[in-house]
């Protein structure tokens, strides 16, 4: 069994069930199965993730005020950054770590 096909079996039933109707309803069943595939393939991938990013990494957050997140936000936007990536940079930074 591939790794494709596993994914597939992994998906919960009334999931693949759904998909397999889409697909009936594509005008282009090969692409559709193709779409089909690589959503359950997605799908295992990141419940394997999940599993490993528990045991790697804890998330650590502050809760502020509105406006301050909204700031955030627009800043990281201006940076071309996800919210994420500027605020860990800018602790690391604040620091004096290395990333």
């Amino acid at each position: 069994m591939t790794y494709r096909q596993s994914a597939w079996e992994d998906m919960p039933k009334d999931e693949r069930e759904a998909l397999e109707a889409l697909v009936e309803l594509a005008g282009d069943r090969d692409k559709a199965w193709e779409v089909a595939r690589t959503i359950a393939m997605k799908r295992r991938k990141a419940k394997l993730n999940r599993g490993t990013d528990k045991e790697a990494r804890v998330l650590v957050g502050a809760r502020v005020p509105r406006a301050e997140a909204f700031a955030i936000q627009r800043e990281a936007r201006r940076r071309g950054q996800s919210v994420y990536r500027f605020v860990r940079e800018t602790l690391y930074r604040e620091a004096n770590w290395r990333f």
